[in-house]
């Protein structure tokens, strides 16, 4: 209960007060040794973050790495959503170098946990590509936007906003390095896509519109 109402605080814009309330359930947990703590220091992580709190979300985030890790170990799935989250946190701070790292080893988790081939997987390689792009890494977020929409293709399909999102970012990626051939090609495909999408889109809507059922 006192998680839920510092999750409430937060949620109020009341950051000072909800950092009392989490300190308490951090006590709390850690007195009478209660499992998962790990996991809840992650919930108050993303309550911070979801408030523009980044530094608290960070430190929050670095408190579960390590308590993860002494609950289970290292290198455990536990640890992949964290790692994954304080890439996104270090990067939205601008702290590219050590965004990368740690995108780099959420996508080991993942690859290892998951798949190398899960949606999952995908995700982390296309945020990985963005920071590496910030970061004028072109190669190898041309490697790992590749990677991306190829998982993404075959889970999702070509046409699915996801897919056709990674793959802008391909031709983005392709055009940074000088590939404009490449880079054209895709972007036509992703213009052809987008285009029968809007189609399917439109076409549903009309089947489920009040007018259309009516007759």
């Amino acid at each position: 209960e006192l998680l839920l109402h510092g999750m409430q605080l937060a949620r109020q814009g009341k950051p000072e007060e909800a950092a009392t309330a989490f300190e308490h359930v951090c006590t709390w947990s850690e007195q009478l040794r209660l499992p998962n703590r790990g996991a809840v220091l992650e919930q108050m992580g993303d309550c911070f973050a979801q408030q523009g709190e980044r530094a608290r979300a960070g430190r929050l985030y670095q408190q579960a790495l390590l308590q993860l890790e002494a609950e289970y170990g290292q290198h455990h799935a536990s640890a992949l959503g964290v790692l994954h989250k304080m890439a996104l946190l270090l990067e939205d701070e601008g702290k590219l170098e050590e965004a990368i790292a740690a995108a780099r080893l959420a996508l080991a988790l993942a690859e290892q946990h998951r798949s190398p081939h899960h949606v999952e997987t995908a995700t982390i390689l296309n945020n990985l590509g963005g920071m590496e792009m910030k970061s004028n890494q072109f190669a190898p977020a041309v490697e790992h936007y590749s990677r991306s929409l190829e998982i993404k293709e075959a889970a999702l399909g070509s046409e699915h906003l996801s897919t056709l999102g990674t793959a802008r970012n391909l031709t983005q990626a392709l055009a940074a390095m000088g590939d404009l051939d490449k880079a054209l090609q895709i972007s036509q495909l992703v213009l052809h896509r987008a285009q029968v999408l809007q189609q399917q889109l439109k076409a549903a809507a009309e089947e489920h519109s009040p007018q259309q059922q009516q007759q």
